[in-house]
């Protein structure tokens, strides 16, 4: 969702992430952590996933679902999405993750 901040004011920009944490939430449990760590960024913290491909599906309907052309006004807003992905094993911990 980068430089949306450059191509609308900030309060159209505001509404565009407001949506997106909203479609975001729809596509997790209830037990995720989804939060916004950046202007732009948001982290999404899944437990207990069973197999590794679990998050490179969530990842692709990442991107299928939040890129798209937003509208507010008279301005039409084409985002784009990219998406990161790391899987803890036993030993890590969130906290090296975040560094």
């Amino acid at each position: 969702m980068a430089e949306i901040y450059m191509q609308v004011e900030k309060k159209n920009s505001e509404l565009i992430l407001s949506e997106a944490a909203q479609k975001l939430k729809m596509m997790f449990r209830s037990s995720d952590i989804i939060t916004r760590i950046k202007e732009e960024c948001f982290l999404v913290f899944m437990k207990d996933i069973k197999e590794s491909s679990i998050v490179l599906l969530k990842c692709q309907k990442i991107c299928r679902t939040l890129q798209d052309v937003y509208s507010y006004g008279n301005k039409k807003v084409e985002v784009t999405v990219s998406v990161g992905a790391s899987i803890l094993t036993c030993e890590d911990s969130f906290e090296v993750l975040l560094k």
